[in-house]
C-alpha cells in the first residue's frame, strides 16, 4: 500500500459517479488509485514538457543555421552585382567600339562606291 497510515476506511468518492442517481457499493476510489494517477499524470506532464523543450532546441539551432545561409546569399548577391556592374561597363565600351567601327567601315564603303568620275561633260 502507497499510504500505510490510511486505513481502508478513508476513501474518496469517485467524480465518475457523481452523475448517476444510484449508489454503488466500492464506487469509490482509494488513496492508492488516486495516487497512481497524479503519477501518470505528472509523468506524461514531464515527457511532454521534456519533448518541448528539445524541440525549441532544435528550431532555435535551426534558425541559426538559416540565418547563416541568409547571410551567405546576401553576401553573394552583392558579389554578383558587382561583378554584374563591371561586366555590363564592359560591354558598353566593347558596344561603343563596335559603333565607332562600323562608322570607320561605311566610311570606307562608301569611299570605294562613290561615283565614277564623268569623262564628258554634258551641257
Amino acid at each position: 500500500m502507497l499510504f500505510p497510515h490510511l486505513s481502508d476506511r478513508t476513501r474518496v468518492p469517485c467524480p465518475l459517479n457523481a452523475t448517476q442517481n444510484t449508489p454503488k457499493a466500492g464506487a469509490s476510489m482509494t488513496p492508492d488509485v488516486i495516487a497512481t494517477i497524479v503519477t501518470a499524470l505528472g509523468t506524461t506532464a514531464t515527457l511532454f514538457g521534456g519533448l518541448a523543450a528539445m524541440l525549441h532546441r532544435m528550431e532555435a539551432r535551426i534558425d541559426r543555421r538559416f540565418e547563416q545561409v541568409d547571410a551567405q546569399f546576401v553576401e553573394m548577391r552583392s558579389e554578383m552585382r558587382s561583378e554584374m556592374r563591371s561586366e555590363i561597363g564592359q560591354l558598353r565600351g566593347e558596344f561603343r567600339q563596335l559603333a565607332a567601327d562600323i562608322v570607320e567601315v561605311k566610311i570606307a564603303v562608301a569611299r570605294v562606291e562613290e561615283p565614277k568620275p564623268m569623262l564628258l561633260h554634258v551641257r
